[in-house]
């Protein structure tokens, strides 16, 4: 007697844009859950969170509430042996360097839990701190004078 066993067998993948990014411009992240099982996944929960500096604007693919931050996808009842859904999230960067996409899939049957991050490279309007004077930064090291106070202005 064999007894054969069905397994849903979830996988989370995340494209970022390829390259770096201007600031300001609109960019596609897609997020895609595949299930290479022989079973259907139920109940299966996506999230995606975004490092702070850029911020989603909308969602596609399923029905999602975007927040400051993340975009948070209605769950997915059932997902059958070799189906796959494609979210595709845009999303804009308000400051230049290195921000995140992180990922996270949870669901119920069978138990599982997957994350995944990205990082894209964005570029151009930067904040630009004023540089302080050489002498009241090497006064205020040596200690021989306090230093007057100084603002710092923040641009962008």
């Amino acid at each position: 007697v064999t007894a054969v066993e069905s397994l849903a067998d979830l996988k989370l993948i995340v494209d970022d844009p390829k390259g770096a990014v201007p600031v300001g411009t609109n960019c596609e992240y897609m997020i895609r859950v595949v299930n290479r099982g022989t079973k259907a996944a139920e109940h299966v929960n996506v999230v995606a969170y975004f490092s702070e500096g850029i911020e989603p604007l909308s969602a596609q693919g399923w029905r999602a509430d975007i927040d400051s931050g993340q975009v948070v996808f209605e769950s997915i009842r059932r997902l059958g042996p070799g189906q796959e859904m494609v979210f595709k999230v845009t999303a804009q960067a308000e400051r230049s360097g290195n921000h995140v996409l992180r990922a996270e899939l949870e669901c119920s049957e069978p138990e599982t839990r997957l994350a995944t991050e990205e990082w894209t490279r964005f570029y151009g309007q930067a904040a630009q701190i004023e540089q302080l004077p050489e002498r009241s930064v090497s006064n205020a090291l040596l200690g021989s004078q306090p230093a007057p106070p100084q603002r710092l202005e923040i641009r962008r």
